[in-house]
């Protein structure tokens, strides 16, 4: 393959090997279940991630926080001291489900209670995270925003993992709750798990009292133009939702048919 130097050919290729090996990974686990129809269609259903979340919670994490050794190993310094170093994931006998779910577990730990000091994440104890550790299936969407904050992502690294690991939509525009992460996400003094909370809060308070106004057929292209550039405060973020209230889902009866 020829390359570029503009970063996309890498990223091109790393998404073609991901997907090379999720399918490989697919095959292998149609052959261990029985030939029923109903069998095979949960299966695949409960597969229908593109890339395995445990995977791809390493990865991000390797990436963010960890600090590359020569042997291609990582290594992690946590708030308290202690030093973890975990293998490099991409050796070909790496084992997911097994290697280095504790020390991952502890770093996982150690930056969920770093930025998220204020109000604990519903379910994120240690069990759950070595759970999702070894997931090779989708998380509820709902739950993947859960977890984006407990890690403390930022806009685009959510964006990452809604496409390409629950292989669905970037941040809803349609949902006000979205809207919200999105924005806080997107702010650092807004990127903890109490103030998606708090302005959740907010929202619910006022919402019944928002704006009426015609649907916008092409309200989807509009506001994905808006909310791409950043929303420059707390008060802008509800102007834009109070005006476009009725072009939600569950405001918006256009929507709701579709």
């Amino acid at each position: 393959m020829r390359t570029f130097d503009d970063g996309y050919t890498l990223w091109a290729e790393e998404r073609m090997d991901d997907f090379a090996g999720r399918i490989y990974d697919i095959d292998e686990g149609l052959r261990s279940v029985s030939d029923s129809e109903k069998t095979i269609v949960d299966y695949l259903g409960g597969v229908c991630c593109s890339l395995s979340l445990g995977l791809a919670m390493r990865r991000y994490l390797c990436g963010k926080f960890g600090a590359e050794l020569p042997s291609g190993d990582k290594r992690f310094t946590l708030s308290d001291g202690r030093v973890m170093v975990v293998k490099n994931y991409l050796r070909a006998d790496y084992d997911v489900a097994v290697d280095d779910v504790d020390a991952y577990c502890e770093i996982i730990f150690d930056i969920y209670r770093t930025f998220n000091p204020a109000m604990d994440v519903p379910g994120f104890t240690k069990t759950e995270i070595r759970r999702l550790l070894r997931l090779d299936s989708a998380c509820r969407r709902e739950k993947m925003f859960d977890i984006s904050f407990a890690l403390h992502m930022n806009r685009d690294e959510t964006s990452k993992f809604l496409t390409d690991v629950l292989a669905e939509q970037s941040y809803n525009p349609r949902n006000p709750e979205e809207i919200i992460a999105l924005f806080c996400q997107s702010n650092r003094a807004y990127n903890r798990y109490s103030e998606y909370k708090r302005l959740i809060g907010r929202w619910r308070a006022v919402s019944a009292y928002a704006d009426g106004g015609k649907t916008l057929a092409d309200y989807t292209n509009v506001a994905g133009r808006k909310l791409s550039n950043e929303l420059s405060g707390e008060e802008e973020l509800f102007e834009f939702l109070n005006r476009n209230a009725h072009n939600f889902n569950g405001f918006s009866e256009t929507a709701y048919k579709e």
